[in-house]
């Protein structure tokens, strides 16, 4: 006779699997960073797991070098093992140095032409108020 009911995570390798399967649902947000709520939240209630199943998958996840979790414990970043795992490198994984610098000279051009674009023959714009 069983009493319990066999639960779904309770080896950390399968909730491991799927900590990260969620993640990579998350859209980063600055700097490649998901935020730890994205995660515990559909994993907590959404799968119905236990905290310790969590916290053993989460464990066994950043031991693999899927994942590295802030010194916080706010968020946590696609290893590029943890990117190839799901096969989504490019949505996952931090931006490099050289295409953060490409994308900041983008924005300092654009702050250019739009700057150029409110100056007439060199002229600074002139603001007006109107009662």
């Amino acid at each position: 006779m069983r009493y319990t009911e066999v639960r779904r995570y309770a080896d950390p390798e399968a909730a491991a699997r799927r900590i990260i399967e969620i993640a990579s649902t998350v859209e980063p947000v600055q700097d490649g960073r998901i935020h730890i709520d994205k995660i515990n939240g559909p994993f907590l209630f959404g799968d119905k797991a236990s905290p310790a199943e969590y916290g053993a998958g989460m464990k066994l996840a950043i031991e693999r070098g899927w994942l590295v979790m802030h010194e916080s414990g706010t968020y946590v970043r696609f290893t590029t093992a943890g990117a190839e795992l799901f096969a989504r490198r490019r949505a996952c994984v931090p931006p490099t140095d050289a295409a953060l610098l490409r994308e900041e000279r983008g924005h300092q051009e654009r702050h250019r032409q739009a700057t150029q674009a409110n100056h007439h023959d060199g002229e600074p714009a002139v603001l007006r108020w109107v009662w």
